[in-house]
């Protein structure tokens, strides 16, 4: 793994490096962090990792284990190796999968001395830490938090691309699809609001038309939302070849709307896309048998779901298959973003000098810029979150008997350019939106 983690990171710890001047030939030159390092008598610096590791998302962050592991590992083996006098302390918290756990967590680390926190992978244990890591100076380094109501100037810095940006990607694959109206059925909150406003605001950006029909939360539980449904179906007819309906919604409660909408010949013969797709919806029964097959309605209406498609490199796959060995199973692919985080965190430790808290928080989009990792490019937006990446939009497919999710476009964020498959193909790298 060593050999692998040197030679694609040349832009990482040995990039820092060899731009601050040094003269590999001769040594007759020390870069900056170099002789920040020579300064300090006895230099030690302290990475935080905040995970959930217990609680409602236990079974989810059980992935997460061997790849922390292999990043402390490749971290301090790259330390000793470059021959640098510097230690390198982790300290490890559980959140409990709670926001209070979370705010614990990070207090007792920034007690203990820790100088970055890497982890709070969802958003709502970042929401939960905003305002103290904020007056305490300690920068954090999220992996996979995604909330667009997060994306604000600070030191939190979010190594995903917000959930607006796949939204915003969905309506201009829309349009690009020839699609001319959008109706957004999204939940009442701000969370369904904002991404509503993003879709819509593609589409008025292009003279075109928005629609929006707001529901109220329900989430676990099955609810009757015939009213929104009807509403839905009064914007869609005569007009069904022109218009796309986006549903915005959590688990459950998209399975609510759907299951009204089957009922409708409006509705079952236009297009949708929703902003996530869960994997309950392969099942032949779901929601406790009020909402049965869904999967093929699914298909009928062309379903598609934005996420993440970062790129995968020979780092990515050594670490999903050490990952293997030790679980069993391939991890969710959301987890490989933490060791991108934490060498994120010790590139700027290392390039700070051990410096203070202020001063990573200004390194740290530095490093994550220079940084290629297992996930890919890293350039961090004016908000601190990534800036742009690579998407897949994915939809049920069936294969045989089985039921599957499967590819059925993809954007390039260099290009800008959307691909659209004749045919899906299967789902590679997994995500897990229960999250």
């Amino acid at each position: 793994m060593l050999s692998m983690f040197l030679s694609g990171l040349t832009i990482g710890f040995l990039g820092t490096l060899q731009e601050g001047g040094r003269a590999t030939d001769t040594g007759s030159e020390t870069s900056e962090p170099e002789a920040r390092i020579g300064e300090l008598s006895n230099p030690e610096c302290c990475i935080g990792i905040v995970y959930p590791m217990s609680g409602r998302l236990e079974w989810w962050s059980a992935d997460a284990q061997p790849i922390i592991e292999a990043a402390k590992r490749d971290i301090q083996e790259m330390l000793k190796e470059a021959g640098y006098p510097i230690r390198l302390r982790f300290l490890f918290e559980d959140s409990k999968s709670t926001e209070k756990g979370a705010f614990m967590a990070v207090k007792n680390l920034i007690s203990q001395g820790a100088q970055v926190i890497v982890g709070l992978p969802t958003s709502g244990e970042v929401e939960a830490v905003f305002s103290y890591v904020n007056y305490e100076g300690v920068p954090v380094i999220s992996p996979s938090s995604t909330s667009s109501r997060l994306s604000k100037p600070d030191n939190t810095f979010r190594l995903s691309t917000p959930e607006n940006y796949r939204a915003r990607l969905g309506a201009e694959l829309a349009i690009e699809l020839g699609f001319t109206r959008v109706v957004v059925v999204h939940r009442f909150d701000e969370w369904g609001i904002s991404y509503a406003g993003a879709v819509s605001e593609v589409f008025n950006e292009g003279g075109l038309e928005a629609y929006r029909v707001s529901f109220e939360p329900s989430h676990t539980f099955y609810m009757n939302y015939s009213e929104e449904v009807l509403d839905v179906e009064k914007l869609v007819a005569g007009r069904e070849g022109e218009t796309l309906v986006y549903l915005v919604a959590w688990e459950n409660e998209d399975y609510s709307i759907l299951s009204e909408a089957r009922r409708s010949p409006v509705l079952s013969n236009v297009r949708w896309f929703t902003s996530a797709l869960y994997p309950s919806i392969l099942e032949n029964v779901t929601m406790f048998g009020k909402a049965e097959g869904l999967r093929d309605f699914a298909m009928e209406i062309g379903l598609w779901a934005p996420e993440q498609r970062p790129m995968v490199n020979d780092l990515t796959i050594s670490l999903l298959e050490e990952a293997r060995s030790v679980l069993g199973r391939y991890p969710s692919y959301e987890h490989i973003y933490a060791y991108d985080a934490m060498m994120i965190a010790a590139n700027a430790l290392l390039s700070a000098g051990g410096g203070g808290r202020g001063e990573l928080a200004k390194i740290i989009p530095l490093e994550a810029e220079r940084y290629f990792g297992a996930t890919g490019l890293k350039t961090l937006d004016s908000n601190g979150d990534l800036m742009a990446e690579d998407t897949a939009f994915i939809g049920v497919m069936k294969t045989g008997d089985a039921y599957e999710f499967g590819y059925y476009a993809f954007h390039d964020s260099v290009r800008d350019e959307f691909t659209v498959l004749n045919a899906p193909q299967r789902r590679t790298w997994f995500f897990s939106p229960q999250a």
